[in-house]
This record gives C-alpha cells, sequence and structure tokens, in this order.
C-alpha cells in the first residue's frame, strides 16, 4: 500500500510539472509564401495579351501555451501583389500594385497529440487590415485606392517537429469572411464591400518555422 501511494504520487508531480510547462511555454514563429503565374489571352480580332502575376506573403507570430490543446497570440499578415500586363494600343504595360497589413489576435487548436513530430491544427485569426493598390499605365499613376477592413478566419496547419524546440509549419489557404470600406483618392468615392472565401488558393499557402523558447 505505502508503495502505491509513493507511486501515485510521483505520477502527480510529474503531471503537474508537464501541465506547468506547457503553460509556460512561448512560441515564436514566421512563415513565407510566393506565387507567379503568366498568363496569355487569345483572341481572333485583337493581338494576344501578355500577363503576369506575383505574390509574396509574410506572417510573423508570437503564441502563448495554455495547454496541449490551446495556444493564443499575436501575428501580422504582409501582401504584396504585382499585376503586369500589355496594353492593346501599344507595346506599353500597365500594372497593378497591392500592398495590404494585417494585425491581429489568433488562437490555436491541436488536433494531435502532444507527443507527435507531425501535428495538425486549426487556427482562427480575429484582425484589422489596412491596404492600398495603385494603378499605372505607361508609368502613369492614373488611380489609388486606399481600404480598411476586419475579417474573421480559419487556416488548417501542418507542423513537423525536427527538434524538441524547432518545428516546419505549413500553412494551407484560408476559410473566412471579410468587410469594411474602400475609397478611391482621386474621386473621392467611398464605399463599403464584404467578402467570403472558401476555396483552396495556392497563393494562400505558406511556409515557416517556429520556436519553442
Amino acid at each position: 500500500m505505502k508503495h502505491i501511494f509513493l507511486l501515485l504520487l510521483v505520477l502527480s508531480n510529474c503531471t503537474f510539472i508537464s501541465a506547468q510547462n506547457s503553460e509556460d511555454t512561448w512560441i515564436l514563429g514566421g512563415a513565407i509564401g510566393f506565387d507567379r503565374s503568366h498568363n496569355t489571352s487569345l483572341s481572333i480580332n485583337s493581338p494576344e495579351i501578355q500577363s503576369s502575376d506575383n505574390v509574396f506573403t509574410f506572417r510573423p507570430y508570437l503564441a502563448k501555451s495554455i495547454n496541449d490543446r490551446w495556444s493564443i497570440g499575436l501575428a501580422s499578415d504582409y501582401l504584396l501583389a504585382i499585376n503586369n500586363s500589355d496594353l492593346l494600343e501599344d507595346n506599353k504595360t500597365g500594372r497593378i500594385e497591392s500592398q495590404s497589413a494585417s494585425f491581429g489576435v489568433f488562437a490555436r487548436y491541436n488536433l494531435s497529440k502532444a507527443d507527435k513530430n507531425l501535428g495538425f491544427r486549426l487556427e482562427p485569426f480575429f484582425y484589422m487590415k489596412l491596404g492600398r493598390s495603385a494603378i499605372q499605365e505607361r508609368d502613369v499613376e492614373i488611380s489609388r485606392v486606399n481600404s480598411t477592413a476586419y475579417g474573421l478566419n480559419v487556416r488548417p496547419i501542418i507542423t513537423y517537429k525536427i527538434s524538441p524546440s524547432i518545428s516546419l509549419i505549413g500553412r494551407l489557404s484560408a476559410i473566412g469572411y471579410e468587410t469594411g470600406t474602400w475609397k478611391i483618392q482621386q474621386q473621392s468615392i467611398t464605399k463599403g464591400f464584404s467578402s467570403f472565401t472558401g476555396t483552396f488558393d495556392v497563393t494562400n499557402t505558406q511556409i515557416g518555422i517556429e520556436f519553442i523558447l
């Protein structure tokens, strides 16, 4: 009986230490994404039109583990998208450059056991986003649009632990809703918008690394 009591005492202490370490864990990470595409539009009555799209995304974040399942943290998202396309009238090009920065809070739910190297997680993210788009034709800016938006999205995340303190991550495209306003500066026009994203998009896929502090 005495040996059983001592065994239960040791196990309870180990459980307490494990939970305490989990709650004291900080996670520092970052992820990037890049997508490039080139398109050719064909028409019988007009010459072919060449266009290209380049999208770069970057996301740094800091989180704190609450327990083996949940973490909460702060994150920022940056996006740069550039579209270049031929103009029909001459050999010049048109250009649309869009930038946005998002700031918000996220939670992360671990679907896998903590001792597994391969993990699956869901990450809801509530954010505020500031954006700007500039449209140029023949190297002359003809329009500029500023936007402010709020949104909520959920991303599935795949993690692979390569050491006790380092993991590789893959962030898949998000499902979410966003609403806000945009303003055309030249015309002083302000309008509201809302959008729902629910399809897989390669441009929203990111890879990265995170460290357990």
